[in-house]
């Protein structure tokens, strides 16, 4: 299977640079801070998301502080453990409307996951009300912001191609090792490779420089599935803990067991019947990565010639403006 996309624009001259990207993304993020204070779930998965989208942009910016990611990742943390029970908590409920019979067993198991997820809660909101953003944001600026001006736009496509071209890989590996028979671990590590995967797609979408809608539209899709199996196996693995102290039939126990283990088992099936639309994806994104290799360090080159030349003027310019 081939899947269509749009090509590369060579006419693209002035790209949104990563480091605007970056900074979206941490205005993104200062913009859920009301919702999360307030404990909204909505803010709380999208402030996530956010800082995922951040950390993967972070990785094709040179020179930021190691600092920035493990701050981004540590809000990232806090904010999942938050989001981790919302999502059980949703699960749970849609297991209630399916199996009635299971009320006893769901509602046990939600009224603690809700006592969890107070105490993370408040962790989560002491977290990030330590964050300075605007520190976070100069982390990002490069030491040299000048030669992100003065470099054309060839040496980003070049930077991009080569980070898709690792992501394809990482996921290529995934795919491999998770073979057709589930492994709860290996199948939540390919969905962490097609989510990296997809964002890396994302920035370049985003800095106009390659525009894809229909692959990221199967890579998300894909990706959720994996994600839906993952939330279910996480509930799985808890729900012995979640009801350990409440006086329920062992029997009522096992019939939301077994509602998991079958939900699992067919959504990994979902994910296998599309596998290789996630390979023809990857296929994509190589050709993609493909283009202008050959010519990729010569632009690369180039850019840091017209670096370089400019530098001395420009260091006299501002030398002059201090002056």
């Amino acid at each position: 299977m081939r899947i269509a996309e749009s090509r590369t624009s060579e006419a693209i001259v002035n790209p949104t640079s990563p480091t605007s990207l970056a900074n979206e993304q941490i205005h993104t993020l200062q913009g859920y801070l009301g919702g999360i204070f307030n404990g909204e779930p909505d803010s709380i998965h999208d402030a996530r998301v956010a800082t995922r989208r951040l950390r993967e942009i972070l990785s094709v910016i040179d020179d930021v502080s190691p600092a920035v990611d493990v701050e981004v990742k540590r809000m990232g943390r806090f904010l999942g453990r938050v989001r981790d029970l919302d999502v059980e908590t949703d699960l749970l409920l849609k297991i209630e409307r399916r199996v009635p019979a299971a009320g006893a067993v769901t509602g046990v198991a939600r009224a603690h996951i809700l006592r969890l997820r107070s105490r993370q809660l408040r962790k989560a909101i002491k977290m990030l009300e330590g964050v300075d953003l605007v520190r976070i944001a100069r982390g990002i600026v490069p030491r040299h912001p000048w030669r992100q001006r003065l470099a054309p736009a060839s040496p980003l496509i070049h930077t991009l191609r080569a980070h898709t071209a690792a992501r394809v890989q990482d996921v290529r590996t995934a795919v491999t090792h998770a073979t057709g028979v589930y492994f709860p671990r290996r199948s939540h590590v390919t969905r962490i490779a097609l989510k990296k995967l997809r964002y890396a797609v994302e920035i370049a979408a985003a800095s106009g420089i390659w525009h894809a809608p229909q692959l990221l539209k199967d890579l998300r899709k894909f990706q959720e599935v994996l994600g839906q199996v993952h939330d279910a196996e996480t509930l799985l693995r808890s729900l012995d803990s979640l009801v350990a102290d409440a006086d329920i039939s062992p029997r009522d126990v096992d019939r939301v067991r077994r509602v998991l283990e079958g939900d699992i088992a067919d959504l990994h099936a979902q994910y296998l019947a599309g596998r290789a639309s996630v390979l023809a994806a990857c296929d994509a994104c190589e050709r993609f990565a493909r283009e202008g290799r050959g010519r990729g360090r010569l632009l690369v080159a180039a850019g840091s010639v017209l670096a370089a030349s400019l530098a001395v003027p420009a260091a006299l310019a501002l030398a002059g403006r201090r002056d």
